[in-house]
């Protein structure tokens, strides 16, 4: 049965040779383009640049770095924000900014705050479904001219953080009290995290004491080898009770430290809000 099978589709495609040679050139091709355009289409998932927060860029003996990026599906917006530093002291603090795709494609954008020592920009109509890496540049501004050199920061769909609004502040004042409370929210995060080790260890801690228990009363019915073997049990046991009460410690030590950085970024906030208010 199969080979009267083969045999016919054999008479077929001999019958049919043209058409069978036109099929195999386009699928050939189509397979040629697919592997082609494929990377555009999936957006290269594994190619995707993205710029660390924290990350810095020289630019014209300026240095920018990267404080945050957040995107607002329901807005279709960003946010990028930027600590400056300008050693030149020119009082140029002014910058040209481009958003673009990997596709070319340019992005509106818009200074929400420009300061020497702080850029806030907005990124408008970025739609989820299309974007998979944007670039933003940056610019020194000359007035009538701009820089050829340029500051380049990425994200992309599968990094960037989401958040559900974008808040509008007014002053500089406004923004840094912003970017310190995520700091202390950062450092209470780091807390908690610390706080959960520290109940892990507490909980290895209680066994052991547990098994020390144990063993001890075991040790009152024991002889020769059998006491020596639990004497050596016991001895272990201790010794890693001493290394859980170090590392408990040096946890303890760790959140005394970012509590007094906590202190600082209050204070620091405090007067900032002071400032505001003046």
């Amino acid at each position: 049965m199969q080979m009267e099978t083969l045999k016919k589709i054999q008479k077929f495609l001999k019958k049919h040779q043209n058409v069978s040679m036109s099929v195999f050139v386009i699928f050939v091709i189509s397979g040629y383009f697919f592997f082609i355009f494929s990377k555009n289409i999936f957006h290269e998932k594994g190619d995707l640049k993205y710029t660390e927060i924290n990350s810095k860029e020289t630019l014209e003996q300026r240095e920018i770095t990267l404080n945050k990026w957040v995107y607002c599906p329901d807005t279709q917006e960003m946010e990028v924000e930027f600590d400056v530093v300008n050693v030149t002291y020119d009082g140029i603090d002014t910058y040209k900014v481009t958003a673009s795709d990997r596709q070319k494609r340019q992005y509106a954008t818009s200074v929400v705050l420009s300061s020497p020592t702080m850029q806030v920009i907005r990124i408008k109509n970025v739609e989820e479904q299309e974007f998979s890496e944007l670039r933003l540049a940056l610019q020194v501004d000359y007035t009538g001219t701009v820089s050829k050199e340029m500051a380049k920061f990425y994200t992309n769909a599968e990094k960037v953080e989401r958040v559900d609004k974008i808040v509008d502040y007014n002053t500089i004042e406004e923004y840094y009290i912003a970017k310190l409370n995520t700091y202390i929210a950062n450092y209470q995060n780091e807390i908690n995290e610390i706080q959960r080790n520290i109940s892990e260890q507490e909980k290895k801690q209680q066994a052991a004491d547990e098994l020390i228990q144990e063993l001890n009363l075991k040790l009152n019915y024991a002889a020769g080898d059998e006491k020596s073997s639990i004497n050596s049990q016991i001895a272990d046991v201790n010794k890693q009770l001493i290394e859980l009460n170090t590392k408990i410690q040096q946890y303890k030590t760790q959140i005394t430290e970012i509590q007094k950085n906590i202190a600082d970024y209050e204070a620091i906030k405090n007067a900032y809000a002071a400032t505001g208010n003046d």
